[in-house]
């Protein structure tokens, strides 16, 4: 399962992805000052990313991610040679297989207007290019590799529709092991590209036991279509995807698709019931739906479509839950998506960002994250948050949490998965024993000021217990910390601080002695 990403050029200016009437001499004036300025990168992860840009004005960029839920990708790239951004969606789903791989479906979309042409044959002729890699985690070996080439050809850029969208799907097995995933998409006629790695969760479907496959959220779905396209036509239907996740009250039409297995050996009684509905961001429970089907074989396809013109505007949680004739909970599947009009667009993106970070997380998951934030949170959020009972509510809470939390002054995204960036350097550098890095000392100084400028370390002497000083130059004019190993067990111990918030302690190097 995968998570979504999300990259914005300039973080000062965001509309400037969804305004067409901006002059040339605007445009490369925004360009330059995206480039000079520190670019935007959004992941819906819940770990550690990297970005990685060179330091010249290029068009290439490399992104590293760890991520364990349904991937979506948005990609906002730029060429300094025309005046329109290059933005695709992708969406990931998966499916049962076989007992050694499951299948995946990665799901694309893109602007006819969006991509660079050339003239070929009378016509405007473009590409773009998509590679898929996986590589085992243990020993590094490359399990698939496969490039894709989708073409696009339009009479005249002229008449080129900025609203038309061009949707296609690809199709892959990957095997049951725990895998990397690198996947690089490029303009054809440009050369712009991005480089995505993240480590993919394996969806599970445990024999005899019924399981459900992701959620694709869908554009339309139609049943013996007269002349469906061969890529997105499964099980009699067509099924146009809409990996964007974004459902505009322009076209309030919300169709799902997903696949439900083993439900044979359960067929006592003949019944099963499905139950859907639309979760708010407080909690709040809209357009629930009942139905009742009979057992007829051992899978089945699930579709349904909601108008959700009555819908109030914000982000959402689709839930689709599978139970018996006694209301008993057999699975369940997920998907997060907005639910907006254009003008809305980029504030409800900043807010769906974290949301969709947080796809497929269970309780567990969720107090576990914001256990993180007890160097952030206030004594009263903290109470406030253990009285909540509900997954939702919870849910909702957390996203709430990191909008307004944000000490390092930049987008709530890019701070949580700064944030949660450290917990796992943390936790990678600083365990001992039983205790994980982020709990430590040195785990919290590194969680709430981030890495130092320097570091000094003094090994162990006959008469002085190892420690280790941490300079940071940009805080508070220029701050230090000092860690001491008391019981030798490489738990170092903060001793000593000139930041005025923390403990400081002139007479430090007295516990150095041994």
């Amino acid at each position: 399962m995968f998570s979504n990403y999300q990259f914005y050029l300039n973080p000062l200016d965001r509309s400037f992805f969804y305004t067409r009437s901006i002059s040339s001499v605007d445009f490369h004036r925004r360009v330059v000052l995206a480039l000079k300025a520190n670019w935007v990168v959004h992941f819906c992860c819940s770990t550690k990313y990297f970005w990685k840009r060179d330091n010249t004005m290029t068009n290439s960029y490399n992104i590293q991610s760890t991520i364990p839920n349904t991937l979506i990708i948005l990609i906002a790239m730029i060429s300094l040679c025309i005046a329109k951004p290059l933005v695709v969606n992708v969406d990931i789903a998966q499916y049962k297989y076989d007992k050694l791989t499951n299948y995946a479906e990665l799901y694309y979309s893109f602007q006819e207007s969006h991509l660079d042409y050339i003239r070929n044959n009378g016509l405007l002729s473009g590409a773009l290019h998509l590679q898929v890699k996986l590589y085992s985690i243990t020993n590094d070996s490359l399990t698939f590799n496969h490039q894709w080439r989708i073409p696009h050809s339009t009479a005249d850029t002229t008449f080129r529709d900025n609203n038309k969208a061009v949707v296609g799907a690809i199709g892959f097995k990957i095997k049951k092991i725990k895998q990397k995933l690198v996947i690089d998409i490029s303009d054809e006629v440009s050369g712009r590209s991005i480089s995505i790695e993240s480590i993919i969760e394996i969806k599970k479907f445990p024999a005899g036991q019924i399981a459900l496959s992701d959620v694709e959220l869908c554009l339309s779905i139609t049943q013996n279509s007269i002349n469906p396209i061969p890529a997105l036509f499964k099980n009699t239907y067509e099924v146009k995807p809409r990996p964007s996740r974004h459902i505009l009250t322009t076209y309030p039409h919300f169709y799902y698709y997903l696949e439900a297995y083993n439900l044979l050996p359960a067929k006592t009684p003949e019944t099963y019931t499905i139950r859907t509905m639309m979760i708010g961001t407080n909690g709040q429970e809209y357009l629930h739906k009942t139905q009742q089907k009979k057992y007829k074989n051992d899978s089945s396809v699930e579709v349904g479509y909601y108008n959700l013109s009555t819908l109030p505007l914000g982000n959402y949680e689709f839930i689709f839950y599978l139970e018996d004739a006694d209301s008993n909970l057999l699975s369940q599947a997920s998907k997060s998506f907005i639910y907006t009009d254009p003008g809305n667009l980029a504030f409800q993106l900043r807010n769906d960002l974290i949301m969709q970070a947080l796809d497929n997380f269970d309780m567990a998951m969720i107090d576990q994250e914001f256990d993180y934030l007890k160097y952030l949170a206030k004594t009263f959020e903290i109470t406030a948050f253990k009285k909540l009972t509900s997954i939702h509510q919870k849910k909702y809470n957390l996203v709430e949490f990191w909008m307004k939390k944000n000490p390092m002054q930049i987008e709530p995204y890019n701070f949580r998965n700064e944030y949660l960036g450290r917990v796992n350097n943390a936790n990678s550098r600083f365990s001992v024993g039983d205790q994980k890095g982020w709990r430590t000392d040195r785990g919290r100084i590194l969680m709430i000021y981030g890495f130092p400028n320097q570091i000094e370390q003094f090994k162990s002497e006959i008469d002085i217990k190892p420690y280790e000083i941490w300079y940071y130059h940009k805080i508070q004019g220029g701050t230090l910390f000092v860690f001491a190993d008391l019981s030798g067990f490489n738990n170092y111990t903060l001793l000593h601080s000139t930041h005025r918030n923390e403990l400081f302690n002139s007479n430090w190097k007295y516990y150095l002695t041994k």
